[in-house]
């Protein structure tokens, strides 16, 4: 087995498809430890085994949960801490903001609202909840962009923010620079690289393989979780995501 490095994780995310059953998920949480993987971020979707199961998973090969996307967060939050507890994760990242109209101010006004109040109960009880971007937020709602309405308006205190460097390189912004801008609200990176495939359109690939300033972002590495997320692939995923691993562990993660 490779050695495992102990703030480099994988996000399920990336093998959904190879997640679908107990025995799937247990043979893939297998090679992603002898990838060198340490832990994992869950995601709480019907299409995977439930969080209690993938615990024990995670046990058997020694895998931490480092996290866990949940899109009922926000509406529920005392069952999100539940899980959260389960699975013994200290985050909780709410991953997108799915049927509202970011376009619009008091849209706005409303998320800010709902991740203050999502973000006390769990901060209360010991999880801190975290917001994971897309692309979307850097659309402008009254000339303001949304993502800097996020962060001047939520309580530093109890919402951080989970910063995706490919949704942010996507949307037209600088991933350097929102890693300095979050900086003290920034526990946890979403390490998705960007690339142009084929096709000519935007795409995930390999970590270490597409155009992301990664000679400057290894600054903002230090004390941070590394969370890859990987959508596309050209070979084998299991061989794909240890690539990123290993490219990872190359700055001295």
């Amino acid at each position: 087995m490779v050695n495992q490095q102990k703030n480099i994780g994988i996000n399920l995310w990336s093998i959904k498809e190879h997640l679908t059953t107990i025995e799937e998920a247990d043979e893939s949480l297998r090679r992603l430890a002898e990838a060198g993987c340490s832990a994992v971020e869950l995601c709480l979707i019907s299409e995977m085994p439930d969080a209690q199961t993938m615990k024990r998973l995670c046990d058997r090969y020694g895998l931490a949960v480092c996290g866990l996307h949940d899109m009922t967060v926000l509406e529920n939050p005392v069952a999100s801490l539940q899980a959260a507890k389960t699975v013994g994760s200290g985050f909780v990242s709410f991953p997108y903001p799915q049927g509202r109209d970011l376009s619009d101010p008091d849209q706005v006004s409303t998320l800010v609202e709902e991740l203050n109040e999502a973000g006390r109960v769990l901060y209360e009880n010991g999880v801190t909840l975290t917001y994971h971007n897309h692309q979307v937020e850097f659309a402008r709602a009254d000339g303001a962009l949304v993502l800097d309405r996020l962060v001047t308006e939520t309580d530093p205190r109890t919402v951080q923010f989970q910063l995706d460097l490919y949704w942010v390189q996507l949307g037209g912004g600088n991933p350097v620079q929102w890693c300095k801008n979050l900086e003290g609200r920034l526990p946890q990176l979403h390490v998705k690289d960007y690339a142009i495939g084929a096709d000519g359109q935007p795409c995930s690939c390999a970590v270490g393989k597409g155009n992301l300033s990664w000679a400057e972002l290894v600054d903002h590495f230090d004390g941070k979780q590394l969370i890859i997320e990987q959508e596309l692939y050209t070979s084998d995923p299991f061989d794909e995501l240890a690539e990123g691993i290993r490219f990872l562990s190359s700055f001295g993660s």
